[in-house]
């Protein structure tokens, strides 16, 4: 026995480790992949199903409120973390909002567990004297009030109404939220086997039984109810740094370097894209390596010969997005991508455009939501028949929307048309379209946009650094 209980000890203490060393390999390689998505929803979903099953499971009390005690936990976090130089820019319906401090994060996470435990006290002392299903209907109406409650006009100032939050620190490290459910998840699992752990399996099998045995049914339930919404809460703020199509905060910095070196090669990014293209290839079923090797000199689009566009390789490596660059003249080029989302960037002749596109949207401090690489589905049903398109930014600044289409050749009359089509389409009558090139536009180009209402930013303002200058301005126009 005593042997036995050493070597699961042993066992799990090597499959943590496991654990653990996958987890740090993610954080540093995948950093942006859907790998990683699923990890950390799956971190922070275990979390919320742990903390269900200790009231639903063990207490055998029926409730369906822990969405209303994530969505509360996560509006807590992100309204006291966001920095005091932004609140302005995300409250800007509300006079900078009523909030006019920051806390450090672990506190932020910790608040978010405490304030959804207040709420269960205060519902908890006349829901929890229901039972089965008619508790579980007063929860789920909880949670109903509780979102209705926050997108309430009058309560802006603090939650910013429908409009979104931004700008709260987030959670860009994969194995943060996995220790952070870990720590909760194991408080719960002593809990459990601990003696109130016993009184609620107690309260659970029969409730008349453990009132005679002495056990306090009010306080009991009262308890199970206030840890379930806390850690429902903390689940709920580990959520808002959850990985969506918006860029990781510490992806944003790289895009100015990324767009520095596109602007200084934009006459042969193609030809550098394409050569990194026949570099990387893989078969299509395959995870798709993060080293790249070669010839000096591939074949491209047309049969066309493609030298290795030294220069810009050796500048990419010295921005830190390609490692361990290896060239000999004439003969053979190695190197290894960053990670898997630099490696996607640089196998893309757009994205350094779209990204500081995507990062001006950012960069003007109006927007409420900013998305790159919309695609919208005509016949909103998904299907792969159906007809799409996709917009390479769209930004949100209240109810107004902004559509934007990113062009690294010349403007034609065909994307301008399509551009004017979708923001008619699906944006509304305040809705605002603006079309950026890499090239100069010329005058016919510009009085087509301008019949269209839809604004040109060339490769002027691109040079001088006046895209949110010029993305403010349209949408300040009245």
């Amino acid at each position: 026995m005593k042997n036995n209980k050493k070597r699961n000890l042993l066992l799990s203490l090597i499959l943590a480790a496991v654990c653990i060393a996958f987890l740090l390999y993610v954080d540093k390689f995948q950093h942006y992949s859907m790998l990683a998505t699923v990890l950390k929803k799956g971190a922070i979903y275990s979390l919320v199903a742990v903390s269900l099953n200790l009231l639903n499971g063990f207490t055998g009390l029926f409730s369906l409120g822990q969405a209303g005690f994530m969505m509360i936990g996560a509006y807590t976090y992100s309204i006291l973390t966001i920095p005091v130089a932004d609140r302005a820019g995300v409250y800007q319906y509300f006079d900078g909002g009523i909030v006019q401090f920051c806390l450090p994060m672990i506190v932020g996470l910790i608040l978010a567990g405490v304030v959804p435990a207040i709420f269960a006290w205060l519902i908890g002392l006349p829901v929890l004297k229901l039972k089965s299903d008619y508790l579980a209907i007063a929860t789920l109406g909880f949670a109903e009030i509780m979102r209705a409650i926050i997108q309430w006009k009058q309560v802006g100032p603090l939650t910013n109404a429908s409009n979104l939050l931004r700008g709260f620190a987030d959670f860009d490290s994969v194995l943060f939220p996995f220790i952070v459910s870990a720590i909760c998840i194991a408080f719960i699992v002593l809990l459990i086997n601990s003696t109130y752990g016993r009184a609620f399996k107690a309260i659970r099998d029969d409730e008349i039984a453990a009132e005679a045995m002495g056990i306090n049914l009010a306080k009991h339930k009262m308890q199970a109810f206030l840890i379930s919404s806390f850690f429902a809460g903390v689940g709920g703020a580990l959520r808002p740094g959850r990985v969506d199509n918006a860029l990781l905060p510490h992806y944003l910095p790289k895009i100015d370097a990324l767009f520095g070196i596109y602007l200084r090669y934009r006459r042969e990014w193609a030809r550098l894209v394409t050569y990194i293209q026949r570099l990387s290839q893989c078969p299509p079923d395959a995870e798709p390596p993060l080293h790249a090797e070669g010839p000096w000199e591939v074949k491209g689009e047309q049969g066309k010969r493609v030298e290795a566009p030294e220069p810009a390789l050796r500048d990419l490596a010295r921005a830190g997005f390609l490692r361990r660059l290896r060239i000999r003249r004439g003969e053979h080029v190695a190197f290894d991508f960053r990670d898997a989302q630099i490696r996607w960037w640089l196998r893309d002749v757009g994205s350094a455009l779209e990204l500081h596109v995507y990062k001006a949207c950012l960069d003007t401090g109006i927007f409420h939501d900013v998305r790159s690489s919309v695609v919208v589905d005509w016949a909103g049903e998904g299907r792969r028949d159906s007809v799409t398109n996709e917009l390479d930014a769209v930004a949100v600044r209240g109810v107004t929307p902004l559509f934007v289409s990113c062009k690294t050749c010349a403007v034609s009359t065909d994307a301008l048309n399509e551009l004017a089509i979708l923001r008619d389409r699906f944006g509304g009558a305040a809705a605002r379209a603006a079309i950026v090139t890499a090239e100069y536009c010329r005058a016919v180009t510009r009085h087509r946009a301008a019949a269209l209402d839809i604004d040109v930013i060339d490769i002027a303002d691109l040079r001088a650094g006046a895209v949110s200058e010029r993305l403010r301005a349209i949408m300040d126009r009245e």
